[in-house]
């Protein structure tokens, strides 16, 4: 049974979680960036995903970017930093809802553009630890 929807409400509350520790307000979203919004956001992509069991269509990995922009380099790597140590050890099992997951920061990096100013990013990726 593919567990998509378990997969983004459990990284959408890590990353909440994280993000609500920072000072200011911060818009946390799933989906493309509004390039009218110049003010410091996180965005989620989900990225890759991993079929383990093609007639169930059994998904057991995912892999989602958390973006963090800002026109402050500081600022976006704070966020990313924020998110990154909101993830729990590799080893350790994170129940949300009625899965397990162990959840692996995988990369964390930062780039800048014209258009996006600076962008701060995390990999995370979501194993199903089964029962």
């Amino acid at each position: 049974m593919s567990k998509l929807k378990a997969a983004h409400k459990t990284v959408y509350t890590i990353v909440r979680a994280a993000i609500d520790t920072y000072d200011e307000n911060i818009v946390v979203s799933v989906g493309d960036r509004i390039q009218a919004n110049k003010g410091p956001e996180v965005i989620i992509n989900q990225s890759t995903f991993d079929v383990t069991n093609l007639s169930t269509a059994d998904y057991s990995v995912f892999e989602f970017n958390v973006n963090c922009y800002s026109k402050n380099y500081l600022i976006a790597a704070e966020l990313a930093d924020l998110v990154y140590d909101q993830c729990p050890a590799s080893d350790e099992v994170y129940p949300f809802e009625s899965t397990n997951w162990l959840i692996d920061p995988l990369d964390l990096f930062m780039e800048y553009s014209d258009r996006d100013d600076y962008q701060a990013s995390v990999l995370i990726r979501l194993r199903d630890a089964g029962e």
